[in-house]
């Protein structure tokens, strides 16, 4: 997305950063990738009770591991309907 809109080293830099240490930006282990999943469930299940329970129904399981594998890449949800 960055080289639609600027060049190769600002590129580099402003990856460089968001994957830089303790900010947070970016997931970079399956440990982190794991954690977010069950958090955003977790946070579901106790904030938003409605929608915890319709993504159960959808899903067809009371089984957390699997509810949470729907939020295993939810950040690529903020890239899909990009218009490039």
């Amino acid at each position: 997305m960055f080289l639609h809109y600027m060049g190769a080293e600002e590129t580099f830099a402003c990856t460089m950063r968001l994957l830089s240490q303790g900010n947070g930006f970016m997931l970079q282990s399956e440990v982190a990738v794991y954690a977010s999943a069950h958090t955003i469930l977790a946070l579901l299940k106790k904030h938003k009770k409605k929608v915890y329970n319709h993504l159960k129904a959808r899903c067809g399981t009371n089984d957390d591991e699997k509810l949470a594998e729907v939020f295993n890449n939810w950040a690529a949800w903020i890239f899909k309907y990009l218009p490039f």
